[in-house]
């Protein structure tokens, strides 16, 4: 597990989201870049001398969060208008048309 620089903190002990697909128990970080993601013991052998170590405890560690990419006319439009997708028949179509009127 070639790691390009050496590791400022080690997430140990835990569940690690990659969001690629694959799960890891633990995970190498420096500044703004995760290095390397394995199991305890890989991780674990790249620590350095100034390397701090996180015990997850099994908790989740999730990498980041990305923006949601939302079209706010678009929202402001569907939750301005009355949602009858859910409607099973005419009658209750017309009783939820009726409750919003």
């Amino acid at each position: 597990m070639p790691v390009p620089r050496q590791p400022r903190l080690l997430l140990v002990n835990g569940r690690i989201l990659t969001m690629a697909g694959r799960r890891a128990q633990a995970a190498a970080v420096a500044g703004d870049r995760i290095l390397a993601v394995g199991d305890d013991e890989q991780v674990l052998a790249l620590r350095g001398s100034g390397t701090r170590v996180i015990d997850l405890r099994g908790r989740l560690a999730l990498p980041g969060f990305c923006d949601s990419h939302l079209h706010l006319a678009a929202l402001a439009r569907r939750l301005s208008q009355l949602d009858l997708t859910r409607s099973a028949t005419l009658d209750d179509a017309l009783r939820k048309v009726a409750a919003r009127a």
